[in-house]
């Protein structure tokens, strides 16, 4: 409804005071406007359709989410093979799947965020005013699309931490340029393109004073919400694919059944969390062997023995360098869903949709890994993929309400009692 108000240049899509102009609509001005600017050019293009013109938006960024899924694999200096990996991981989920087709915001925060991810990267490579303001604008799309946007700043700025600590350890000179020059510009350009995803209410006509109201009214809602939801979950049930949210139901006659769940792929998800248990606990290995190793460096007078353990520090710090992209990758996927926990107000399953990417790069990573190590190995990771292919065939139609025979829809999609 708020999409089509915004194409039709309507100021009520910007005003908390009205009553939905149709039945069983809501007009929905608790997030700001910018991904509802690209659903309303979509309509003003392709026509207020439901099939297409109202969908296309949402499939584009959906395309572009799994084009730099690969991207940033590429950008950590993954090999191809997990690069494409992941993306195909990515096309076979199908909480991506759901949001690519409905007119939500969260599959263009997700893309907003990988973007803004893949150009840091950039940037951290070859520092650059360009690459700069290009993270910082991205950053604000983010932003302008949802406010869960603003956590992209939490790997971004945990990477630089980390950043400023090797570069002081190995320096010895205390160095804050960089790290102010992304500090600046993310205090500068988000806000910048947060504030303009909202130039169309200002040319209706709308003031400061209601831009202000407005945010109170939505600050309001976002922590006074007492409402509660049969669908709703929390950001721990995510993890486990647990509760999924219905959205359409029709019975089509002839013993057939159509429903529509914004539900995960349960193979990936749950072979996704092992591949972030396994990251975080191979970490945790590499930080105890590094202070075990210091420690006996310290207390080693033997010339002999410490040149010996300096050997293996270097060792351990050669394997942190291959390591450093899977921390990146870990602080990410944390950051997206992370501060949810602390959340005042009811949390839904879609929410969980930015932290996918980074999720499915960290299992093609071990996953390739697992591949390489023997024919096990091999024979494990390639049954682990043919079981997603074969769970996103089978889930398929209770992810894009096709119909199916009412009897088998009960007994395969409802497997766990939360599913239904």
């Amino acid at each position: 409804m708020t999409v089509r108000l915004i194409a039709q240049n309507d100021p009520r899509a910007y005003e908390w005071w009205h009553s939905a102009p149709e039945p069983d609509t809501a007009i929905d001005w608790l997030h700001p406007p910018l991904a509802k600017l690209t659903q309303a050019a979509s309509i003003i293009i392709l026509g207020n359709n439901g099939g297409f013109g109202w969908r296309f938006s949402s499939a584009v960024f959906g395309i572009g989410v799994i084009a730099l899924t690969y991207a940033l694999a590429r950008k950590l200096n993954f090999s191809p093979a997990v690069g494409l990996l992941a993306a195909g991981l990515a096309s076979l989920d199908g909480l991506l799947l759901a949001m690519s087709r409905i007119t939500m915001n969260d599959i263009h925060i997700t893309f907003f965020f990988l973007l803004t991810m893949w150009l840091y990267l950039h940037w951290r490579a070859k520092p650059s005013a360009k690459r700069l303001i290009l993270v910082g604008l991205a950053a604000g799309a983010a932003a302008a699309s949802k406010w869960s946007g603003v956590f992209v700043v939490l790997p971004i700025m945990a990477d630089q931490l980390i950043w400023w600590i090797k570069n002081r350890v190995q320096t010895k000179k205390v160095e804050w340029r960089r790290t102010l020059q992304i500090i600046l510009a993310l205090g500068i350009l988000m806000p910048l393109v947060y504030l303009l995803s909202y130039s169309q209410m200002f040319w209706q006509g709308h003031d400061w004073q209601h831009f202000k109201e407005l945010h109170q009214q939505i600050w309001w809602y976002q922590t006074n919400l007492t409402a509660t939801h049969p669908y709703q979950s929390t950001p721990l049930e995510w993890l486990l694919n647990y509760r999924p949210v219905y959205t359409y139901t029709n019975n089509p006659g002839d013993g057939l059944m159509q429903n529509m769940y914004i539900q995960g792929n349960h193979i990936l998800l749950w072979g996704g969390l092992a591949a972030v248990l396994w990251t975080a606990s191979s970490f945790l290995v590499w930080l105890g062997s590094w202070l075990q190793a210091s420690l006996n460096m310290i207390e080693t007078k033997s010339k002999h023995a410490q040149a010996k353990q300096r050997a293996e520090l270097t060792e351990l710090k050669n394997n942190f360098k291959v390591a450093g992209p899977l921390i990146f990758l870990l602080i990410s996927y944390l950051s997206t869903w992370i501060v949810w926990t602390n959340s005042p107000r009811i949390m839904f399953f879609y929410h969980y949709t930015p932290a996918l990417p980074f999720l499915f790069v960290l299992l093609s990573y071990w996953l390739i890994e697992l591949y390489k190590v023997s024919k096990l190995g091999k024979y494990l990771s390639l049954s682990f993929v043919g079981l997603a292919v074969l769970t996103f065939v089978i889930f398929y139609p209770n992810w894009t309400g096709l119909p199916v025979n009412a009897e088998l829809f009960s007994k395969i999609f409802f497997l766990l009692p939360s599913w239904r």
